[in-house]
């Protein structure tokens, strides 16, 4: 009888172990795989980063009363923000990577900010 008991406790310790551990498990690509900000497009990479991040403020509808006239909807808008030759990279690049932007959210992941900055970098092209 003691023996069945123990049996039965050390198989419920067993399945709950494998629960719990199953839990831990990551889905995030990034932590994953890591970042890979190598091959950055615009339409592929940079604008879905502005679109989640930023367009809640500057898009064309918001950017009059939300983004302080500035909008990023449009790669001719955002060109307008980023500047390739420039050490810095522009204005939208200063302001991403201080966290000075988004306003009264989390900072972008460093990942998204080193996408932005090599799509910068490499010439901000329209691709």
């Amino acid at each position: 009888m003691i023996k069945n008991s123990f049996f039965s406790l050390v198989c419920f310790f067993s399945f709950c172990a494998i629960i719990s551990l199953n839990s831990c498990v990551s889905n995030n690509k990034e932590v994953l795989f890591g970042c890979d900000s190598t091959q950055v497009k615009y339409t592929a990479t940079v604008l879905p980063i502005l679109s989640n991040n930023c367009y809640q403020c500057h898009s064309a509808s918001n950017s009059p009363t939300l983004g302080g006239g500035v909008n990023l909807e449009g790669y001719n808008n955002v060109r307008n923000w980023v500047n390739p030759n420039n050490a810095n990279g522009g204005i939208l690049l200063v302001d991403i990577t201080t966290g000075r932007m988004p306003k009264n959210l989390p900072k972008l992941s460093d990942c998204d900010i080193a996408k932005v900055s090599n799509w910068i970098k490499n010439g901000a092209l329209n691709n």
